[in-house]
């Protein structure tokens, strides 16, 4: 039987597991020699098959894909040291999956995305303003979930504002909040997380990502502005790319409720991260908007969604009062480059 080692896996819970049940011996697909491995047909690889075939279906059809890629694109699962492909097959087969096909998440699963969706017709074409979130979603949101994230203290992120401080375009917008923070109410528009008139503080993960977000030009001359929290927040993260382990979910006492969740945090992913357009109309904003000001409401400091224009993260936060700006600079945007897919 070919054996693994916990430096196979990049998700920690199982890297621990493999190191807490394992045995010494040379790993199959790393070569490494000195770390602690498992055979492939250890129970806990019983269960992660059993929780896939739960998860996915076949659907050889558009749109669908490749099973490893929904387990390591979506879960991040196998590290970048060993032979990624080479040993999820060699799962697959050990226990009776076809790892060629083309999946789909089970659509037996949306049944919280199902009410979200039946909210947002309802909320965008028959009753607006006299309204709640379903109650199901509700109590998700007001309890503790697997989308819970502490910002930490000191985190760094990033704004950008098209322009200069000055008018010869040498110098930066002051790095202070009343020129690179949240702008003031006459000016709040409308976004995602935001109604218009209600100011959120748009921020970055990265420098890249905030560029990104202003949607600059060639040649443009852009202010950046480095953000410092002075407290940690509480924020909900709705990233596809979130801390969710896939071992998690092998443990969970109800998997059903676990998928159902799961299934509805990807929609809202998917969702808040969709670029705006201009020609979009502003109810196609009003579902979001009113889920962010019930997650506010619960006590929560902001949200944190994934950019649709860059590679990093958008992190919204309500107000301003935690952060501080710690320097800020110019830079003129070079090449940009454009990527597109086939319709």
């Amino acid at each position: 039987m070919k054996k693994c080692c916990n430096n196979c896996f990049k998700d920690y819970l199982f890297w621990r597991y493999i190191h807490k049940n394992g045995f010494d011996g040379k790993c199959d697909f790393c070569n490494q020699t000195g770390d602690v491995c498992i055979d492939l047909d250890d129970g806990i690889f019983v269960k992660m098959f059993t929780l896939i075939s739960k998860m996915y279906i076949e659907m050889p059809v558009r749109r669908s894909k490749q099973l490893f890629s929904f387990i390591q694109d979506e879960w991040n699962v196998f590290s970048e040291s060993t032979n990624q492909i080479n040993l999820f097959n060699e799962l697959c087969h050990i226990h009776g999956t076809d790892s060629e096909t083309y999946y789909v998440f089970n659509p037996d699963y949306n049944r919280l995305a199902d009410v979200w969706y039946e909210y947002k017709t309802t909320v965008k074409h028959k009753n607006r303003f006299i309204n709640s979130l379903p109650e199901e979603i509700e109590r998700l949101l007001s309890s503790p979930n697997e989308r819970y994230k502490l910002l930490d203290k000191e985190n760094t992120l990033f704004r950008a504002r098209i322009g200069s401080g000055d008018e010869f375009g040498i110098s930066p917008y002051p790095a202070n909040l009343i020129d690179m923070g949240m702008p003031p109410i006459n000016k709040a528009r409308a976004g995602r997380a935001n109604p218009d008139g209600i100011p959120y503080l748009y921020l970055a993960s990265s420098q890249e990502t905030a560029l990104a977000e202003v949607r600059p030009w060639c040649g443009a001359l852009v202010t950046i502005a480095k953000f410092q929290l002075q407290q940690s927040v509480n924020t909900i993260n709705f990233s596809f790319h979130s801390e969710n382990s896939l071992f998690d979910y092998l443990e969970s006492e109800n998997v059903e409720n676990a998928l159902n969740r799961l299934q509805f945090f990807n929609s809202l992913s998917y969702e808040m991260s969709q670029p705006i357009s201009p020609s979009d109309s502003y109810i196609e904003y009003i579902p979001t908007q009113y889920l962010t000001e019930f997650i506010k409401n619960e006590g929560y400091d902001g949200i944190i969604f994934d950019s649709s224009l860059g590679a990093g993260q958008n992190v919204v936060l309500f107000n301003q009062d935690n952060v501080e700006v710690n320097a800020s600079e110019i830079v003129k945007i070079g090449q940009i480059i454009y990527d597109f897919i086939e319709l």
